[in-house]
């Protein structure tokens, strides 16, 4: 609707500078022409300029230019200019043999230089608002095609965000309905609420934090069921949750590899992770031990690369991520820029 109401003021503007040049390129009444006579000349040329105009943006560009036919447009083009410069004439024939003529001194070399120009700016006029219209089109065409591509990207990357964690967890509960266990009730509901959460409410673009934060914590409700007591997990959030919106399942791959990593039969280990709304940013923060494990070799998997790229296309230089691999600790600092 805003393209359409623009081309219409557009095409407004461009009859009201052509229907006023005339009395600007107005010639010398003294030496050229009859003052009463212009009237009629500058109805004649406005005509013809208006017809060069809409003749060139409708049919020849269109059809010649855009196809990058140059040579049949330039034939054309100047057919159409000589046919228009010979028009004058023409009309002074007929009324002539009307016996109605404009006046002795309207001839056609007389308005071949004000017409000439209001002519070119036809041209000019054409090639501008055509050419800028089109350009305009292939940006929309490029911004929506970005955007589907963009999209089909944030779903691939999304599934591949840890599926096997739901298959050893299915298998953890078949294990703890066999022993009849009483966590097997709460497990399935937890289990539950997360799969519920990944596969339809992280279908969105953008979800509350707060739905966000309850998906971490079925998360981590899940996994204490499994670890044992030597292993501490601390979840804190401040802030006001109802009110900010951040793309879905962001911050779970730090959450997944600080369990990963972090979690030893035997040792002492200790996950510390935080959420802080801030009046304009969202910080995450996740800190857990390093525990060595066999064939071990990297704390960075596919997970955090994901996370990369999806932080890179949803908050283009308004995030910072910074992760820190020491020889016993790991530490991930996510800050979102929330301002607009």
């Amino acid at each position: 609707m805003k393209t359409r109401v623009n081309t219409i003021l557009i095409h407004f503007l461009f009859l009201a500078v052509f229907f006023y040049a005339p009395i600007v390129l107005r010639p010398d009444f003294a030496e050229n022409i009859m003052p009463q006579n212009w009237q009629m000349i500058m109805i004649v040329n406005n005509m013809l300029a208006v017809m060069v105009f809409y003749v060139n943006y409708y049919l020849l560009i269109p059809r010649f230019v855009f196809h990058r036919r140059y040579f049949s447009y330039i034939i054309y083009a100047l057919s159409m200019v000589a046919s228009g410069l010979f028009l004058p004439s023409l009309i002074n024939l007929i009324f002539s043999i009307f016996s109605y003529p404009i006046s002795q001194s309207y001839s056609f070399h007389l308005i071949a230089g004000p017409l000439i120009i209001m002519f070119g700016m036809s041209f000019a006029l054409a090639f501008a608002l055509r050419f800028s219209g089109e350009w305009q089109r292939m940006r929309q065409e490029k911004a929506e095609m970005q955007n589907e591509m963009r999209t089909a990207e944030l779903m691939s990357l999304k599934k591949q965000l840890n599926p096997h964690f739901f298959f050893n967890t299915l298998n953890g509960i078949y294990a703890m309905i066999i022993k009849n266990s009483p966590l097997a009730s709460k497990a399935v509901l937890h289990l539950s609420n997360m799969m519920r959460y990944v596969l339809y409410d992280s279908d969105c673009n953008s979800i509350e934090l707060s739905r966000e934060v309850k998906y971490i914590v079925d998360y981590i409700e899940m996994q204490k069921m499994r670890i044992s007591d030597n292993n501490h997990v601390h979840f804190s959030v401040s802030g006001e949750l109802t009110d900010t919106s951040i793309l879905p399942l962001i911050f779970i791959p730090f959450v997944e590899n600080a369990f990963k990593y972090g979690i030893s039969a035997d040792d002492e280990t200790s996950i510390l992770i935080t959420i802080e709304r801030c009046p304009e940013s969202l910080i995450f923060t996740c800190k857990n031990d390093v525990v060595a494990h066999k064939n071990q070799t990297t704390h960075s998997g596919i997970g955090i690369k994901n996370t990369r790229k999806r932080l890179e296309m949803t908050y283009p230089r308004k995030h910072e991520l910074h992760t820190l691999q020491l020889v016993n600790k790991f530490l991930v600092t996510l800050n979102i820029d929330l301002s607009c």
